[in-house]
């Protein structure tokens, strides 16, 4: 069978580009960037640290899932919408959703196993399941003035039984 050449170099750069993706331990999104598409770094398990810059407002479905080596993101103080299972399967540690977060789509930080600390703001609406599989043990709502109420989440390993106060978003 004759692969054609363009094809082949296709392949090859495919490949090539699979294994860079392995060696990338931090991603920092620069100022252009408005919007992290769809599984871009979906699978990347060696990744640790995620820097948005302040332009970024939407992170699309499982932009970073199955990231297993991420335990630290610093969110835009823009972001708008954080949408389904975007966080999935990583580990992260704790949280902290800015209050121009308008929405999380489901599982958006669901079977994080690690993560105990999650500060949301009152008026984010949550997808279903935000925070299942999670150890959280806290989750600190911020109000508009910027003071802190904080819910207790007890026995949270699969965190179904968590209602948030406020409206949940489906999609």
């Amino acid at each position: 069978m004759l692969i054609p050449l363009e094809l082949l170099r296709t392949i090859t750069y495919g490949q090539q580009y699979l294994r860079e993706r392995e060696s990338w331990q931090q991603v920092v999104v620069v100022e252009e960037v408005t919007e992290i598409p769809e599984n871009t770094f979906c699978f990347c398990k060696n990744i640790k640290r995620v820097i948005f810059s302040n332009t970024v407002v939407r992170i699309k479905a499982a932009a970073f899932s199955q990231c297993t080596s991420l335990t630290y993101i610093k969110f835009s103080i823009n972001i708008e919408v954080i949408e389904s299972a975007a966080f999935f399967k990583c580990d992260l540690i704790r949280v902290f959703i800015p209050p121009s977060c308008t929405h999380t789509g489901y599982s958006v930080f669901a079977d994080n196993k690690n993560l105990a600390i999650c500060h949301v703001p009152q008026q984010t609406q949550l997808g279903h399941l935000v925070i299942a599989g999670t150890k959280l043990i806290r989750l600190f709502e911020t109000n508009e003035s910027g003071g802190y109420s904080q819910s207790e989440v007890v026995n949270n390993w699969l965190a179904e039984e968590y209602q948030p106060r406020r409206k949940v978003f489906s999609p």
